[in-house]
């Protein structure tokens, strides 16, 4: 298992725009926002296996929790699987006033059976991302 780097990234928060000074023009003033995340159960490593028999529904997985530094501005947040080339999302969350954002995990597959492999995920905000690697067995 490779362990996660918790910071997801840096990036920019906005800026804004202080009152000018005399015979001067106004001061841009940007701050960096900080992006992490984990496991809901703490555990911090990118690549994940979850059993059927030890987690009987999507209810009882562990959630993703991400978080920013400073909270504002808020952020979406994209939890997307890889599939026949093409990244699709698997659930948006908005962060919070606190800056979280708290991501499901679905375990099933298209049948509404517990899926049988292994997955590529990442976690996006913005053009920031962090690869994840979930692996759903039935026993």
């Amino acid at each position: 298992m490779m362990l996660a780097a918790s910071v997801l990234g840096l990036a920019m928060a906005g800026s804004s725009a202080a009152a000018p000074a005399r015979g001067g023009s106004p001061t841009e003033h940007a701050a960096l926002q900080e992006y992490c995340w984990h496991w809901e159960d703490t555990n911090e490593f990118s690549s994940r296996t979850f059993t059927q028999s030890s987690y009987p529904n999507a209810a009882s997985l562990p959630r993703l929790v991400v978080e920013l530094t400073p909270a504002t501005p808020s952020r979406m947040v994209y939890l997307e699987f890889y599939q026949g080339g093409v990244w699709s999302a698997e659930n948006i969350m908005r962060t919070d006033a606190s800056g979280r954002a708290v991501i499901g995990i679905d375990p099933y597959c298209e049948d509404d059976e517990w899926c049988d492999g292994t997955y590529k995920y990442r976690i996006r905000i913005g053009g920031l991302k962090a690869p994840l690697t979930i692996s759903y067995f039935e026993h």
